[in-house]
Protein backbone atom coordinates (compact mmCIF):
# COMPACT_ATOMS: atom_id res chain seq x y z
CA UNK A 1 0.00 0.00 0.00
CA UNK A 2 2.86 2.40 0.85
CA UNK A 3 4.44 1.68 -2.55
CA UNK A 4 1.17 2.43 -4.35
CA UNK A 5 0.84 5.79 -2.54
CA UNK A 6 4.47 6.67 -3.31
CA UNK A 7 4.06 5.75 -7.00
CA UNK A 8 0.83 7.77 -7.23
CA UNK A 9 2.46 10.80 -5.62
CA UNK A 10 5.43 10.61 -7.99
CA UNK A 11 3.16 10.28 -11.02
CA UNK A 12 1.13 13.34 -9.97
CA UNK A 13 4.30 15.34 -9.38
CA UNK A 14 5.69 14.42 -12.79
CA UNK A 15 2.41 15.29 -14.51
CA UNK A 16 2.33 18.69 -12.79
CA UNK A 17 5.93 19.43 -13.84
CA UNK A 18 5.23 18.31 -17.39
CA UNK A 19 2.15 20.49 -17.80
CA UNK A 20 3.81 23.55 -16.28
CA UNK A 21 6.78 23.16 -18.67
CA UNK A 22 4.38 22.97 -21.61
CA UNK A 23 2.57 26.08 -20.38
CA UNK A 24 5.87 27.96 -20.11
CA UNK A 25 6.91 26.92 -23.62
CA UNK A 26 3.67 28.17 -25.13
CA UNK A 27 2.99 31.13 -22.83
CA UNK A 28 1.39 34.04 -24.61
CA UNK A 29 3.32 37.27 -24.45
CA UNK A 30 1.38 40.44 -25.17
CA UNK A 31 3.04 41.90 -28.25
CA UNK A 32 3.32 45.69 -28.13
CA UNK A 33 2.35 47.20 -31.51
CA UNK A 34 4.28 50.19 -32.87
CA UNK A 35 3.83 52.06 -36.17
CA UNK A 36 6.58 54.02 -37.92
CA UNK A 37 7.10 55.76 -41.24
CA UNK A 38 10.23 55.05 -43.19
CA UNK A 39 11.72 54.64 -46.64
CA UNK A 40 10.96 50.89 -46.82
CA UNK A 41 7.83 49.02 -45.72
CA UNK A 42 8.70 46.16 -43.34
CA UNK A 43 7.63 44.33 -40.20
CA UNK A 44 10.13 43.65 -37.40
CA UNK A 45 9.59 41.80 -34.14
CA UNK A 46 11.88 42.62 -31.23
CA UNK A 47 12.14 39.87 -28.63
CA UNK A 48 13.62 40.48 -25.17
CA UNK A 49 15.12 37.13 -24.18
CA UNK A 50 16.52 35.82 -20.89
CA UNK A 51 18.99 32.95 -20.69
CA UNK A 52 21.58 33.87 -23.31
CA UNK A 53 25.13 33.64 -21.96
CA UNK A 54 27.08 34.32 -25.17
CA UNK A 55 26.56 35.96 -28.53
CA UNK A 56 27.83 33.20 -30.81
CA UNK A 57 26.53 30.03 -29.13
CA UNK A 58 23.25 31.16 -27.58
CA UNK A 59 22.47 34.16 -29.76
CA UNK A 60 23.66 32.35 -32.88
CA UNK A 61 21.49 29.31 -32.11
CA UNK A 62 18.40 31.48 -31.62
CA UNK A 63 19.10 33.44 -34.81
CA UNK A 64 19.69 30.29 -36.89
CA UNK A 65 16.51 28.61 -35.66
CA UNK A 66 14.47 31.76 -36.33
CA UNK A 67 16.00 32.19 -39.80
CA UNK A 68 15.03 28.58 -40.63
CA UNK A 69 11.34 29.39 -40.07
CA UNK A 70 9.16 30.09 -43.12
CA UNK A 71 8.41 33.80 -43.38
CA UNK A 72 11.51 35.02 -41.52
CA UNK A 73 13.66 37.28 -43.70
CA UNK A 74 16.54 38.19 -41.36
CA UNK A 75 17.61 38.51 -37.72
CA UNK A 76 19.84 40.84 -35.75
CA UNK A 77 21.25 40.27 -32.27
CA UNK A 78 21.77 43.02 -29.67
CA UNK A 79 23.86 41.17 -27.05
CA UNK A 80 25.83 42.54 -24.10
CA UNK A 81 27.42 39.88 -21.88
CA UNK A 82 26.62 41.63 -18.59
CA UNK A 83 22.90 42.06 -19.39
CA UNK A 84 20.35 39.59 -18.05
CA UNK A 85 18.05 40.29 -21.03
CA UNK A 86 19.24 40.58 -24.63
CA UNK A 87 17.30 41.37 -27.80
CA UNK A 88 16.85 39.58 -31.09
CA UNK A 89 15.17 41.57 -33.88
CA UNK A 90 13.46 39.59 -36.63
CA UNK A 91 12.31 41.00 -39.96
CA UNK A 92 9.44 38.82 -41.14
CA UNK A 93 6.48 38.45 -43.48
CA UNK A 94 3.41 38.96 -41.29
CA UNK A 95 1.25 37.07 -43.81
CA UNK A 96 3.42 33.94 -43.39
CA UNK A 97 4.24 33.85 -39.67
CA UNK A 98 3.34 35.62 -36.43
CA UNK A 99 5.19 36.52 -33.25
CA UNK A 100 3.59 33.76 -31.16
CA UNK A 101 5.04 31.04 -33.40
CA UNK A 102 8.49 32.60 -33.08
CA UNK A 103 8.12 33.06 -29.30
CA UNK A 104 7.06 29.44 -28.83
CA UNK A 105 10.01 28.24 -30.91
CA UNK A 106 12.53 30.31 -28.90
CA UNK A 107 10.99 29.21 -25.57
CA UNK A 108 11.21 25.58 -26.66
CA UNK A 109 14.91 25.65 -27.57
CA UNK A 110 17.46 23.77 -25.44
CA UNK A 111 14.83 22.39 -23.06
CA UNK A 112 13.47 25.86 -22.26
CA UNK A 113 16.83 27.52 -21.50
CA UNK A 114 15.75 30.74 -23.23
CA UNK A 115 12.62 32.71 -22.32
CA UNK A 116 11.03 35.54 -24.26
CA UNK A 117 9.84 38.00 -21.62
CA UNK A 118 8.65 40.84 -23.88
CA UNK A 119 7.93 41.43 -27.55
CA UNK A 120 7.26 44.35 -29.86
CA UNK A 121 6.06 44.46 -33.45
CA UNK A 122 7.33 47.49 -35.34
CA UNK A 123 5.47 48.00 -38.61
CA UNK A 124 7.15 50.53 -40.91
CA UNK A 125 5.12 51.93 -43.77
CA UNK A 126 6.83 53.58 -46.74
CA UNK A 127 6.37 57.34 -46.94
Amino acid sequence: MKNWILISALALGMAACSSSNQENASSNIVVEQLQEKGSVAKTVAKFSIEGMTCAHGCGGKIQKELEDMDGVKSTELDFVEERKVNVVSVEFDAAAIDENKMINMVNGLVDGKYKVIAAQRVTTSAQ
